[in-house]
């Protein structure tokens, strides 16, 4: 569970891959969609698919304070059966799922805020198990019904969006442009148009990049380390010097 403070008017998108549960914490505000303004209040809950297309905007009356976690299915081999992963995926290719509110009365959203603070050093044990319950509510009817396969045919830009937000990031950096077209149902050269219009960069750029980032994170981890163990200054500096801490 992450924290996030936005001030009044302020935009938040989530960036990353997978699904994201968002909570408003206090404060009231609005996920910007393709289907227009969509209240958040403080107390609901709102679960986004890898569908999800849009941000979060605070209101212009005050703060907003937000809560979110996100997930991935594919990541769940230990938690999840085949049989519920295989329903999450059927999920995330659904629009009516990109982007679902659930009011601050429901089991789920309840669930969700009763869940403490992230603390340092902290039961990551318990944390997860809450965050699981949370899913197991929010999920209730389709993790014990059958989920029908999409009756909607989504674009190849729509097919690429949901991909490449369930991809795992080492997988993603392994991708070859024609194997990712293939598993979208499209050309090169459109799968090459439509991931630009997403990213706003090539493939391979994005791959580069997403290295990079890697990378930074890897080395600052290990600048943080080197510190807690008071190493030779000189070796800290330098690398401080070199990643921009």
């Amino acid at each position: 569970m992450e924290t996030l403070e936005l001030a009044p008017s302020a935009e938040w998108s989530p960036s990353f891959a997978g699904w994201c549960v968002l909570g408003a914490a206090a404060g009231q505000g609005y996920w910007m969609g393709e289907a227009g303004p969509r209240v958040l209040g403080a107390g609901d809950m709102a679960i986004l698919s890898p569908l999800r297309e849009g941000m979060f905007r605070a209101s212009q009356i005050g703060p907003v304070s937000l809560r979110f976690f996100r997930f991935s299915p594919e990541l769940l081999d230990g938690l999840l059966t085949p049989t519920e992963r295989e329903k999450f995926h059927k999920l995330a290719l659904q629009p009516r799922y990109a982007t679902n509110i659930l009011g601050a009365d429901g089991q789920a959203a309840q669930a969700f805020f009763a869940v403490a603070p992230p603390v340092r050093n902290g039961n990551a044990l318990l944390a997860r198990t809450e965050l699981a319950r949370i899913l197991a509510l929010a999920f209730a009817r389709e993790l014990t019904h059958n989920v029908p396969l999409p009756t909607t045919v989504l674009s190849s830009r729509l097919r690429l969006k949901a991909l490449m937000n369930q991809v795992p990031e080492a997988e993603f950096l392994q991708l070859a442009a024609r194997d990712l077209a293939s598993r979208c149902g499209c050309s090169l050269t459109h799968l090459n148009r439509s991931f630009r219009r997403l990213f706003g960069t090539s493939l391979s750029r994005k791959q580069q990049e997403s290295r990079v980032l890697r990378a930074r994170a890897a080395a600052v981890s290990r600048i943080e380390e080197l510190n807690s163990q008071k190493v030779c200054p000189l070796m800290f500096n330098d690398l401080q010097i070199q990643f921009g801490r």
